[in-house]
């Protein structure tokens, strides 16, 4: 994984796993202040820390992740149906 600062005047999604084949972008601390230009028109501009993940590396860190939530579902489920307290 790779660490960088990045800026954009476009609103940046959190979690990018769809612009590129390779990488997801995980976007962190994202900052949105207002910029003027020459003219004086203002616009939005977003700062933020990025963390750029391999493809397969971002997929094996969201394994266990997705096994403790799945674990979590379905203990909410059996409870909901009255089968354990």
């Amino acid at each position: 994984m790779i660490s960088v600062k990045s800026e954009s005047a476009e609103s940046p999604s959190v979690i990018d796993a769809t612009s590129s084949k390779d990488t997801v972008y995980v976007r962190k601390n994202i900052i949105k202040s207002v910029k003027a230009h020459d003219d004086g028109t203002e616009y939005d501009w977003y700062e933020y820390a990025e963390e750029q993940w391999p493809r397969t590396e971002w997929e094996k860190k969201q394994i266990p992740e997705l096994n403790s939530k799945v674990d979590t579902l379905m203990m909410l489920v059996l409870e909901s149906e009255g089968l354990i307290r």
